[in-house]
């Protein structure tokens, strides 16, 4: 492996117009599973890379933005001066460019473990031939032949560009771009044509890859996000080809609450929960299956969308109607005050109490927590605090509504 590995993110142009619904984003910035694209592939490259460019033109402040927490000074962002094709782009990134580089595009994530990069490559993955991606052959490290976005009839699967390139010789791949810049050819952009007459000089290793996702078209992006992460107590499983989630937990008393708060809610109030189709509350193996939806979470709307006011403000109305709605199923009885009490104190005490286990926070039950230099009480000292305080400032209650018990952005 050499030295020093630059990577190149072309990042230019937006996400196509489909998913442009929560604001114009160049693909580095896109949002994913709580994160954006760019947190991938920083996390893909940051043990092996000198230097990560990231070239960017259309709406190129909102990536200035996004990443300026991002101190590492491996991190450049560099400004494109005219938007052409790919290959320009491509030509502009590697025009000074004297080590090992792998492109990656903004809109692919590769999730392999390790990248090889001992030899020039192209990564690819299989599917019937359509105008979605670009599709190429290749023998002996030769590319004979490439379908750029054509629509032609296969009855078998094909190899395609994932969009992940390793290239060893930098200055030969600009000259080959330099004479695709100088070649009519309407049949593919200008760096696939000089990828194919780079690798006449230059064999290609093609490796196949298997965790591959692919943001850069609406039906792939989502089944990306079908990556859905739980916490650390709870497993989900993604059935893509029915759109289902099935979750477990190993909180399995908390986890039957759970799926019985689904199971009894009023029916003109199902509308706030998915389709349920099929459950187990049995203490043994506890499991609920249900319609997954791949929407933004309000978590990534607020972190990473454009929405304005007005959107905001509609999404706050809907959550208030939901919330009012609620309040037409109430109930009044003496085990009001024992319910408060399990979800109020005797659950948080529970929780706090699996905390002291932790070795990690043993400390800060036994000794007084500094924060800041402002001293405050032990956990030990606010667990006996909350069995004053929680009994004296929210059991004061007379009637019981339905209520979501995580109503938050994530």
């Amino acid at each position: 492996m050499d030295k020093i590995i630059d990577v190149v993110i072309p990042s230019a142009t937006l996400v196509p117009e489909q998913l442009r619904n929560i604001g114009n984003f160049p693909g580095i910035i896109y949002p994913i599973n709580q994160k954006i694209v760019f947190d991938y592939l920083y996390d893909q490259y940051k043990n092996i890379s000198g230097n990560i460019d990231i070239i960017c033109y259309q709406e190129k402040d909102k990536i200035y933005r996004r990443l300026s927490a991002y101190c590492d000074s491996k991190i450049c962002i560099k400004d494109l001066d005219v938007l052409d094709d790919l290959g320009h782009t491509i030509y502009f990134a590697l025009k000074d460019k004297k080590n090992t580089v792998i492109i990656n595009f903004a809109d692919t994530i590769i999730m392999d473990e390790e990248i090889p990069v001992d030899n020039d490559a192209i990564f690819y993955s299989e599917d019937y031939m359509s105008d979605v991606w670009t599709f190429f052959e290749i023998k002996n490290g030769i590319i004979t032949a490439i379908y750029d976005k054509e629509n032609i009839i296969s009855n078998e699967k094909k190899k395609l560009f994932t969009g992940l390139f390793v290239i060893k010789d930098c200055e030969l791949f600009c000259d080959c771009l330099e004479k695709a810049f100088n070649t009519k050819n309407d049949s593919m952009s200008t760096f696939y044509f000089a990828l194919y007459m780079y690798s006449k000089l230059k064999k290609l290793t093609a490796i196949k890859v298997e965790n591959w996702f692919d943001i850069g078209h609406v039906d792939t992006y989502y089944n990306s996000k079908l990556e859905v992460r739980a916490r650390e107590f709870n497993h989900i499983e993604i059935d893509t080809n029915r759109g289902l989630l099935k979750k477990t937990s190993e909180d399995k008393e908390k986890f039957i609450g759970e799926i019985l708060w689904y199971l009894k809610l009023p029916t003109d109030i199902e509308y706030v929960r998915p389709r349920i189709f099929g459950y187990s509350t049995t203490y043994d193996n506890p499991y609920i299956e249900m319609e997954y939806y791949a929407y933004h979470t309000i978590h990534e709307l607020f972190l990473y969308s454009d929405l304005n006011y007005h959107q905001w403000n509609d999404i706050f109305r809907r959550i208030k109607f939901v919330i009012n709605d609620f309040e037409r199923y109430s109930v009044e009885d003496h085990e009001i005050t024992s319910a408060l009490e399990e979800i109020y104190l005797t659950k948080t005490l529970k929780r706090l109490e699996k905390l002291r286990n932790n070795v990690n926070f043993t400390s800060f039950f036994d000794n007084k927590i500094v924060i800041n230099g402002i001293v405050n009480h032990s956990l030990s000292e606010i667990m006996d605090l909350l069995k004053k305080i929680i009994p004296q400032t929210l059991y004061d209650v007379k009637k019981f509504n339905i209520i979501h018990g995580d109503l938050c952005f994530a």
